[in-house]
């Protein structure tokens, strides 16, 4: 219902993986990830496959979208006229990743749904991303708020962004901190809640993909899952 209503989307955006969260959220990350992100994906492409300009091949490709929602193959076909193509004819996926994070693309309700199989189509996101540091915040307090006390190296690796890159918001928002066995610093939302010292953790069963597997950093999980579970 949610999707239906465009209260949430689908789309690319932690870790470069697919997430449904709100519309209000989505507009919030992915102002948050244009830049850095952005800039780091297009570095790792051969120069042949460089996109010069990238906000402007994104809003070309937006105002393709926002006349109707269009398939992948769509998109790509439009795209070639001034996006540099592999040789098997796709876009890279640094390039497109970029693409659709300048351009606000998002899969339509219809392909929205995790049953859903074959090529997506995409739309416009009907939210106006805000400033990259309010929405960086939201990003790093989004993640304490669920996961916390998480490390800096934590919120990074569950973003998909370097260490450098959230510290900016580390340092603007509010924190409480804390020093875990190892003396590092571990950060929380100001009121988040917190359980009893002796409080057990009871057995659960994980699936491949389930948060204490992806939103802590990969060194340092032993901290929320023993390696020898892992």
């Amino acid at each position: 219902m949610a999707l239906s209503r465009r209260r949430a989307v689908k789309a690319t955006l932690m870790r470069l993986t697919l997430h449904i969260v709100s519309a209000a959220d989505y507009a919030a990350f992915v102002a948050a990830f244009r830049g850095p992100r952005a800039e780091g994906m297009l570095k790792q492409l051969p120069p042949e496959l460089h996109v010069a300009d990238v906000p402007g091949a994104a809003m070309r490709l937006a105002a393709l979208v926002a006349e109707r929602p269009r398939t992948r193959g769509e998109v790509f076909e439009y795209a070639s006229a001034f996006v540099p193509l592999r040789e098997e004819g796709v876009i890279p996926w640094q390039a497109w990743s970029a693409l659709q994070a300048h351009g606000g693309l998002v899969h339509a309700p219809e392909s929205g749904f995790w049953r859903t199989s074959g090529s997506p189509t995409y739309e416009v996101t009907r939210e106006q991303p805000g400033e990259p540091a309010e929405g960086l915040d939201r990003l790093v307090l989004r993640h304490l708020a669920a996961f916390g006390p998480a490390s800096p190296a934590d919120v990074a690796s569950w973003a998909g962004l370097q260490v450098s890159s959230i510290s900016p918001a580390l340092e603007r928002l509010r924190l409480r901190r804390f020093r875990d066995e190892r003396s590092r610093t571990l950060l929380d939302v100001a009121r988040g809640p917190l359980p009893a010292a002796g409080t057990v953790s009871p057995p659960r069963f994980l699936a491949k993909w389930d948060s204490p597997l992806l939103a802590y950093e990969a060194t340092r999980r032993d901290r929320i899952l023993p390696e020898r579970y892992r």
